[in-house]
């Protein structure tokens, strides 16, 4: 993949920036830290090479969108190729990063607490 990518963004603070990512077969690797310009704008990016590895394989690009020390939005092209017959499939997918996980200390953080509110409640009640 050796195509310049143009990104644009909307009403981003000062000192964002776009970290970008090569994906091949499930395996993300860092390709830079750009800073953009605060408000809404768009700018082309050098292209991003990498080889795919052997048939089948899957490749893509993704771009995170960096505001207020936390990724706000985020944008991937995924490719995958089974054969070099040309069959496979384009995903696009944008949007704002999923919710992560609770570790294990958060879930009996939020379960002590859940806890907690019942007592409170309860005790209200008798």
């Amino acid at each position: 993949m050796t195509t310049p990518i143009n990104i644009e963004w909307a009403n981003v603070p000062s000192g964002a920036s776009i970290d970008a990512f090569g994906l091949i077969n499930g395996v993300v690797t860092p390709k830079g830290n750009y800073p953009i310009a605060a408000g809404t704008g768009s700018q082309l990016f050098a292209p991003i090479t990498f080889v795919g590895p052997s048939f089948p394989f899957s490749a893509g690009l993704r771009y995170d969108t960096i505001a207020n020390g936390g990724k706000t939005y985020e944008s991937t092209l995924l490719v995958t190729c089974p054969a070099l017959d040309g069959a496979g499939t384009a995903q696009i997918i944008n949007g704002a990063p999923p919710i992560p996980a609770l570790s294990p200390w958060g879930l009996t953080a939020l379960a002590a607490f859940v806890a907690l509110i019942g007592l409170a409640v309860l005790r209200r009640a008798l």
